[in-house]
């Protein structure tokens, strides 16, 4: 060691610079090279995946970034890829990708480009909403419009296209729980599902920037529920209208009467008799006798109803209800049947 030492400190400066300028030739070219044609290939990709979306041809471009994406994983493959995913529609991977892209502020690309790509971004954002799920059951997974969007609880902050969604929650063994929502862009909206899930239990709620009650439905018996409701016999429900025909009739004659009397009394009979009074009584005894049969009639109603009415009761006690009324579940609601 001592030897080497002191063959290296003897060493000129010139031939130490000389040995360290040659290391670097040799393993410089070499790791400069493997990173040109790393580049070179990844130009190719993005070049022919641009020149696609000129042609119009974004659904194959898609494809080309997403190639390239996989392979480098650079901000500008990213930038590139959420391009095309917005011009295509797809925006919630859009967003993803553009977002990916702008994260990476060291990249030339991405500082060359980056107001396209934040306006690209603020475009996306106008189309999408954001969902939260509430409870749920571990390693359920989600679903929203038929695509898989996650697992609980790893994805429980969802971002979806704006307008009505169909979220599911999907547990092996158990029939999915599903709730539709209606979502605006740039909202958060809470989606809740239960901890536990029958095996054969199918939840739907239909909202309107909001949560209402769910409907759930056991599929396991189809049959229809009967229930025998009390039969009323029409002859209570004559009897009723009768009864208040005749009441209202008597006490309306009675009032009235009782009104024309009273003021006669008052006018001819209390003070000083008027000549006039005899005309009027005259007259006033014809209003009074139509009073009467009036009168008379709401007493013979009142009879009527209250014997009509007495009678439908009895039968109605006594007589045998029949089942009449079915219930039926079905997938969207409830089916009510019955005969009168």
């Amino acid at each position: 060691m001592l030897v080497a030492t002191m063959n290296v400190r003897t060493l000129p400066r010139a031939a130490l610079v000389c040995a360290a300028l040659a290391a670097t030739t040799v393993i410089s070219p070499r790791f400069a090279q493997g990173q040109t044609t790393a580049e070179t290939e990844e130009d190719a990709a993005i070049r022919e995946g641009v020149a696609l979306r000129r042609a119009g041809r974004d659904a194959d471009a898609v494809v080309v970034f997403e190639r390239a994406y996989a392979r480098w994983r650079s901000a500008r493959a990213a930038g590139q890829l959420g391009l095309c995913e917005q011009a295509l529609g797809r925006w919630v991977i859009a967003e993803r990708h553009v977002r990916d892209a702008l994260a990476d502020t060291g990249d030339a690309w991405v500082q060359r480009n980056r107001a396209t790509l934040e306006g690209a971004l603020r475009v996306a954002e106008q189309h999408l909403a954001t969902v939260e799920i509430v409870g749920g059951v571990e390693g359920a997974e989600l679903f929203i419009d038929g695509e898989r969007a996650g697992v609980i609880p790893a994805n429980r902050s969802i971002r979806v296209v704006s307008g009505s969604a169909r979220i599911e929650h999907r547990v092996a063994g158990s029939a999915p729980v599903v709730r539709v929502v209606e979502l605006a862009a740039g909202t958060i909206e809470r989606v809740s599902f239960p901890t536990q899930v029958a095996s054969s239990q199918t939840q739907q709620i239909n909202t309107q920037g909001g949560s209402q009650g769910a409907v759930a439905i056991d599929n396991r018996d189809p049959r229809p529920v009967t229930v025998a409701p009390t039969r009323i016999h029409p002859l209570v429900w004559a009897g009723a209208a009768s009864l208040g025909a005749g009441l209202a009739t008597t006490i309306a004659g009675f009032a009235v009467g009782s009104g024309i009397e009273g003021a006669y009394r008052r006018e001819c009979v209390e003070r000083i008799a008027d000549p006039s009074c005899v005309d009027r009584r005259a007259r006033e005894q014809g209003t009074l006798d139509a009073l009467s049969v009036v009168t008379g009639v709401g007493w013979t109603l009142i009879g009527l109803g209250a014997v009509g009415g007495g009678v439908g009761a009895a039968l109605t006690i006594t007589g045998r209800g029949e089942r009449r009324v079915s219930v039926v579940p079905m997938a969207n609601g409830v089916v009510v049947t019955g005969r009168f």
